[in-house]
């Protein structure tokens, strides 16, 4: 983790929280007065453009609604699923239908009196100890401790007080609108166990044949097959897939899995299948969450807002795959080509008539715990994520599939972003269609509404076509591959002589050039001599936006009107 010294493993990227009574000792002279020189001739320079006025985005009138917005009495700004912007509800109808539609529908959750929360998050609480103790007794105060170890009892000191906050998006694609549940797990010590988990249990689904990372790997796959004459493509979508997991049988899935892969000798040496396992328990049966006031605990389902969820869900549908499914279609039937699965969305090819086995096969894959899936009948196109997946005379093409009810809320040119956001958007948008559609007719026209949409953004057409222009001429060249880049950005991340410089963007404020400049006048050549920094990298942060003033994961409660209230008024 540090310069000059082995790694002691102490750093794990994604799991390390920095001690916060930790004081680094200071460097050498030269180096000290490096940085100061940088950060007051900084400082120094700063100021001539913060003297610029710089008009808001916003009118004054606009900002003062967003404002009141809000915490408004009477409505509340919600937003909506698959990025439909926001919608903006009643306050008490969005309550409502919180509580009717969800938290007090069925058996998924029950509503916790205050005396039952105390003795549930203490009940935790001691679960989560024991688990320490048990699995991660290493502390700070040893001599090699545990970088797991450190992490999960940092998230405890810390996040201990905290508690997981529950909202929903909106539906507004569905007719009638629906809401669709949310939890927000971050700032919990629990979502730091979790994430620990979701990177134990990622490295098992390579052994899951059917799982797919995203659109772009399955089309690689498809386009490469020459399908038999009877061939036929199939979808099939799993209703509501976190909500129906049962948390017993989902242990019980994992803890088969894991023996499976041990009996095969396919687990990674040295996997911590006990603490994997109890650890799973333990987020899974203590999702305690608010509502407003409200406290609920989640009884049935996969713990929403946590990390692991996606890979669990992923892996345990992925054992009903690898134990019934393929054995039975794919190998002994062989009706059953090439499936492919992104979480809860399945794609296969269907081999002869849809009779008995066909409808075996839906059987089947509708006889596993609570999960059920509803089947599109095969045919010769299908929409999957974001393809429109044709075959044609045995070979498959695709092309690039846009939901009707898309805004294309594309970032506006007033907007506070780095100049060179609209540039690395076009090239990785217009690269993303190109790889995505067969025939170069498909990519040109969707290259093209993309150039109508972002000058109905606002964007400056003559802008726009040179941008276009050299982002295609990039493109044709075949510049490197998104798994190249990938592999080069790991060197980057694993590559210590780099320096980064954190700072809020603005729009106003000192050029990207003009602080490099700074830096190479003041610390370049000392930093480069004294410690071995070769590469010096400004690192921007975005400012606060429209999202970020008018939504919030807690609820704003008008006083007499709690959630408590409502569900009181349900029970009379």
């Amino acid at each position: 983790m540090f310069r000059h010294k082995p790694d002691s493993g102490n750093y794990v990227p994604g799991l390390y929280i920095p001690n916060s009574e930790w004081e680094p000792e200071k460097a050498s002279q030269q180096v000290e007065g490096c940085l100061k020189k940088f950060e007051s001739k900084l400082h120094q320079q700063q100021k001539q453009f913060q003297r610029c006025y710089t008009p808001p985005n916003t009118t004054p009138l606009q900002a003062s609604a967003l404002s009141q917005l809000r915490n408004h009495n009477k409505f509340i700004i919600v937003p909506s699923d698959k990025n439909l912007g926001f919608t903006i509800l009643e306050r008490e109808i969005y309550i409502q239908r919180v509580l009717s539609d969800h938290l007090q529908k069925g058996q998924t959750y029950k509503t916790l009196t205050e005396l039952e929360a105390t003795a549930k998050k203490r009940e935790l609480q001691y679960r989560f100890e024991e688990y320490l103790s048990k699995y991660f007794p290493s502390t700070e105060e040893d001599e090699d401790p545990d970088p797991i170890a450190i992490f999960l009892r940092r998230c405890y000191r810390r996040d201990k007080p905290n508690i997981a906050q529950f909202r929903a998006t909106v539906k507004v694609h569905k007719q009638p609108w629906q809401l669709r549940p949310v939890v927000a797990k971050i700032g919990t010590y629990i979502e730091g166990l979790s994430k620990w988990l979701d990177k134990q249990l990622f490295g098992l689904t390579t052994h899951v044949p059917t799982i797919v990372r995203d659109s772009q790997q399955l089309r690689d796959k498809l386009v490469e097959l020459q399908l038999p004459p009877n061939a036929r493509l199939f979808t099939a979508d799993a209703v509501s897939m976190y909500q129906n997991i049962d948390i017993t049988h989902g242990i019980q899935v994992m803890t088969l899995y894991t023996n499976y892969l041990r009996s095969h000798r396919l687990l990674p040496l040295g996997f911590p299948t006990s603490a994997v396992i109890d650890g799973l328990k333990i987020v899974m049966r203590y999702n305690i969450f608010m509502f407003g006031d409200t406290h609920f605990l989640q009884l049935i389902g996969t713990a929403m807002g946590t990390s692991v969820a996606v890979v669990y869900a992923n892996l345990y549908f992925g054992w009903h795959e690898i134990n019934k499914i393929l054995p039975r279609f794919q190998v002994e039937l062989k009706r059953l080509n090439h499936p492919h699965r992104f979480i809860d969305d399945f794609l296969g090819v269907w081999l002869g008539p849809t009779d008995e086995q066909w409808q075996e096969l839906k059987n089947t894959f509708n006889n596993f715990g609570l999960l059920k899936w509803e089947f599109e009948e095969p045919s010769h196109e299908v929409t999957y994520l974001d393809l429109t997946i044709t075959l044609k005379n045995g070979r498959i093409s695709t092309k690039t599939y846009q939901k009707p009810m898309n805004l294309y809320l594309y970032i506006p040119p007033h907007s506070a972003h780095p100049p060179g956001m609209i540039r690395g958007m076009v090239y990785g948008l217009l690269r993303h269609y190109y790889e995505q559609n067969s025939e170069r007719e498909d990519f040109l026209l969707i290259m093209s509404l993309l150039f109508k949409r972002l000058i109905w953004r606002g964007w400056d057409k003559r802008f726009l076509h040179k941008l276009f222009i050299s982002s295609y001429e990039r493109i044709k060249t075949k510049a490197p591959s998104r798994a190249e880049l990938a592999g080069t950005l790991t060197n980057l991340n694993s590559h210590r002589e780099r320096l980064f410089f954190h700072l809020e963007y603005h729009p106003s404020d000192i050029p990207r050039r003009q602080i490099r400049q700074i830096y190479e006048e003041e610390c370049q050549d000392i930093l480069q001599s004294k410690i071995g920094i070769s590469e010096f990298t400004i690192a921007y942060s975005r400012p606060s936006n429209v999202a970020d003033m008018v939504s919030k994961s807690k609820l704003f409660q008008v006083e007499g009107k709690a959630v408590s209230y409502y569900i009181g008024e349900a029970s009379t």
